[in-house]
């Protein structure tokens, strides 16, 4: 049976079409009124691109599937919408309330969402990849997932936010708070984390390649089995970080905190540890072959089994440090203070060990003790000894 519209509808549509024409207004919500529509319910799926709906009360609104690409929501309230699969691309968002919206799988590439509220919203597979989110609140917000690729976070707060898997690859987070955030499996190579807060963040396993971490506050941080080859960390906070079996491959982390951090078998082969602060950290079983460890403080700390092949540990301070089975062969140890190190079983052949100084050193008998002297070695027992000798009667 034909479709047909009756007299009354088609007049009836004339009027309101009339109307709208000769509305002295380009406000969506008030021209969606004299239609009889609500705005907030009967666009779901419709095309909205380009609108102006800045500054509208929007809270719950359905936009679900809704083209709303280069759409003006400026200052929007949409709490609580529902905006799933919605093409929000190159969209003003500034300032906009998302909190606790749904926005999953929506397409937000390059929109502008700066200072906006997304806290705890659903942003599980979205693309936001190029957004702007600069100052935006995105705690405790679910972002598994998520293609954040060459995104401005600088400054966000991501804090508690789930990042399961989501990629950030290149992204701005200089300054970012994501302390407590989820990352595991993230993608984050090149990305920019300088002063970013990630203490007690969650990044077992994630791909921290390349980036930068300079000056951020990694405390407490689960790392274990991250990838972070090349990354720039001078001078970050890792106390008590959880390094285990993390990749840092020529990583830079000259001047950093990693007091009492756990690097067990850790890879650090060519990494840069310059004047870094290891003190009471474990390095068991580490890998730190030809890294550059000097003037690097190792009080205290655990290098039991760890390969120093051919490391630079010129004036590193290892007092009371545990190079027990340590391989030290090629490494130069040169000005480096080791009293009361244990060295039990540790390998010194081809160290390098002038002027080093030892004293009360677990390992170190009597025919090591002449070797590592006639290499220049200096030995504390030797110099009180000397001290006595030329002390006149």
């Amino acid at each position: 049976m034909a479709n047909y519209i009756s007299d009354e509808e088609r007049k009836e549509i004339e009027n309101i079409t009339e109307q709208i024409a000769s509305a002295e207004t380009e406000n969506m919500a008030e021209l969606a009124k004299i239609a009889g529509l609500d705005i907030c319910r009967d666009f779901a799926g419709s095309d909205l691109s380009g609108t102006d709906l800045s500054g509208l009360d929007l809270r719950g609104a359905d936009f679900e599937e809704t083209n709303l690409e280069g759409a003006n929501l400026r200052r929007a309230g949409l709490r609580e919408a529902h905006l799933s699969r919605a093409d929000l691309s190159r969209a003003d968002l500034t300032g906009a309330d998302l909190s606790r919206a749904d926005l999953s799988r929506a397409d937000l590439r390059k929109a502008d969402l700066s200072r906006a509220d997304l806290s705890r919203a659903d942003l599980t597979g979205t693309n936001m990849s190029g957004a702007d989110l600069s100052g935006a609140d995105l705690s405790r917000a679910d972002l598994t997932g998520a293609d954040l690729t060459g995104a401005d976070l600088s400054r966000a707060n991501l804090s508690r936010a789930d990042l399961t898997d989501a990629n950030l690859r290149e992204a701005h987070l200089t300054g970012a708070d994501l302390g407590e955030a989820h990352l595991p499996g993230a993608h984050l190579p090149g990305a920019h984390l300088s002063m970013a807060c990630l203490s007690r963040a969650n990044m077992r396993g994630a791909d921290l390649t390349w980036t930068w971490l300079n000056w951020a506050n990694l405390r407490e941080a689960r790392l274990e089995e991250a990838r972070l080859e090349e990354a720039r960390l001078e001078w970050a906070n890792l106390i008590e970080a959880h390094l285990m079996r993390a990749n840092l491959r020529k990583a830079r982390l000259e001047g950093a905190n990693l007091m009492r951090a756990n690097l067990r078998k850790a890879d650090m082969i060519e990494a840069h540890l310059m004047r870094a602060d290891l003190r009471n950290a474990d390095l068991g079983e580490a890998d730190l072959r030809n890294a550059n460890l000097i003037d690097t403080v190792m009080v205290e700390t655990n290098l039991g089994g760890t390969n120093l092949g051919g490391a630079y540990l010129i004036g590193a301070y290892l007092i009371r440090a545990d190079l027990s089975r340590a391989r030290l062969g090629g490494a130069d140890l040169r000005n480096a203070d080791l009293r009361e190190a244990n060295l039990s079983e540790a390998d010194l052949e081809n160290t390098t060990v002038f002027r080093s100084l030892f004293g009360n050193n677990q390992g170190i008998d009597e025919a090591l003790k002449t070797a590592l002297i006639e290499k220049g070695a200096i030995f504390e027992d030797s110099l009180a000894d000397r001290s006595r000798t030329l002390t006149p009667v």
